[in-house]
């Protein structure tokens, strides 16, 4: 008596000996005339169940299928709250997703990439356009900073509005210092290159001076 309706699943016996997945409504009902009793509808859910149950399994599968990834993959409703993470975002930051869902990510961000980085998330959810950015992430196991390539795109329904969002993040902090690396060798090859020009410059006027000076007494002596 403390609820009108009872809803629960079960399974029953069919006459030809199979089990079969059955959802029950219980309802207890008082008539003005006779003694109350309990109306049961029985449905049976085998078609509902099967669905389920792929869907699950579909489930499990691609989240086996993320979690093999060396990518941090994530997904995100379309307002913007990161719902899911692979495990390597767990086993990069060493954070929970009850820590980091939602909007709790920005404390893995580099308090300088952190703002930039919520205006372009801000701007790609407003337009519906690509998220991408680079920006550097905290790793859990020893506090130290690098660099992430961050890219989502939006899933979206027929009628084309966003059903959700697919993100990636990649490291990409080993080719960031050799792109420095690169930079600096540029820089010191251009500034070589720049010193030799001069040495050649000076060794063009010396030659030149030289030159003159040699020729000044041979022309007096031919003279």
């Amino acid at each position: 008596g403390e609820q009108p309706v009872l809803n629960f699943e079960t399974v029953h016996r069919h006459k030809q000996g199979r089990d079969l997945p059955v959802e029950i409504s219980l309802e207890s009902v008082d008539p003005t005339e006779g003694d109350p009793r309990f109306v049961e509808v029985v449905r049976d859910i085998t078609a509902r169940s099967a669905a389920e149950l792929a869907l699950r399994a579909s489930e499990e599968r691609y989240r086996a299928l993320g979690d093999a990834m060396p990518l941090v993959v994530w997904t995100a409703e379309p307002d913007g709250t990161v719902d899911y993470y692979n495990q390597r975002w767990y086993d990069y930051t060493g954070l929970g997703l009850e820590e980091t869902y939602g909007w709790g990510w920005d404390v893995v961000i580099h308090p300088d990439d952190r703002q930039r980085t919520v205006d372009a998330w801000s701007s790609s959810m407003r337009t519906g356009s690509l998220y991408e950015i680079e920006y550097r992430w905290k790793r859990g196991a020893d506090q130290s900073y690098r660099w992430w390539l961050g890219r989502a795109l939006p899933v979206r329904d027929e009628q084309g509005a966003i059903s959700y969002w697919v993100g990636t993040g990649t490291d990409i902090h080993d080719q960031k210092r050799a792109e420095a690396a690169l930079r600096e060798q540029a820089e010191s090859l251009a500034e070589l290159t720049g010193q030799l020009e001069t040495r050649n410059r000076e060794l063009d006027q010396f030659a030149y001076i030289t030159s003159h000076d040699l020729k000044a007494p041979l022309r007096g002596i031919a003279n």
